[in-house]
């Protein structure tokens, strides 16, 4: 989509009169969920357009709860939050649950303390109505750390910092790879064992330095399947930090 057409499509969105637009990004493939996000945005990437139209849901769940915009106003930065950290799907159904428990709870604050309750929910309080946050973005380490290399990853509800961990212990020439990595991240992880190889002397490595250790290569988050190309270089990079016992 050009830039001239999404500015066009976000004024119509911006207008008095609500548009409804979605679009389906990336193409649904086999057992994939639709993206319907409108203009194919994934959770947690809302721009100020998003955030618009989450508006209209908040006035709704209030409503529902008997509440009033005196009683309860959410900041934008709560918003995002509650997208980040609560909920994680390509459609609204979890948005909307999370904001009427918000609406609910003040609900019951306002039988008790009175009509005349009030609060803003931002960033900072969140977790006070919605309790543990149920979804953490990863986050890059502070400290490099050898072994292990920080790559992105692209997810159906946005994208996500995903570590890759190199291990060398004494061995047979080995390769282990864990993490339920899919045909293509371990075909990424031995050509990038061939790739080490071959630069071995560069790295200062002796030519068979292979032979008398194993390597590890694991992707955190084991549970979830992961799969797709460019991890070559980010498991390439693990393994030379891990074998030349460099930080990179």
């Amino acid at each position: 989509m050009s830039a001239s057409v999404y500015e066009q499509l976000r004024d119509l969105l911006r207008a008095e009169e609500p548009v409804a637009l979605a679009t389906v990004v990336n193409g649904p493939r086999p057992g994939a969920k639709l993206l319907v996000r409108p203009e194919g945005e994934p959770l947690g990437q809302l721009g100020d357009p998003g955030l618009d139209r989450v508006v209209g849901r908040d006035a709704r769940a209030q409503l529902q709860a008997g509440l009033t915009g005196k009683n309860l106003l959410f900041s934008d930065e709560a918003i995002k939050d509650i997208i980040r950290s609560y909920t994680r799907e390509a459609g609204v159904r979890n948005l909307e649950r999370e904001i009427g428990n918000v609406c609910r709870k003040v609900a019951r604050k306002v039988v008790k303390e009175g009509a005349g309750y009030s609060v803003t929910l931002t960033d900072d309080n969140v977790n006070d109505f919605l309790g543990v946050l149920k979804f953490r973005d990863t986050l890059a380490h502070e400290k490099s750390e050898i072994g292990l290399v920080t790559g992105l990853a692209w997810t159906e509800v946005g994208g996500s910092i995903l570590s890759t961990e190199a291990t060398v212990v004494d061995g047979k020439g080995k390769l282990t790879l864990t993490g339920k990595l899919g045909d293509v991240m371990q075909e990424s992880a031995q050509a990038a064992m061939s790739y080490i190889r071959s630069r071995a002397v560069r790295l200062g490595l002796p030519r068979d330095f292979y032979r008398n250790i194993d390597v590890h290569i694991h992707v955190p988050e084991g549970a979830i399947p992961k799969d797709g190309p460019s991890a070559g270089i980010t498991m390439a990079t693990a393994l030379a930090s891990a074998l030349t016992s460099k930080k990179r």
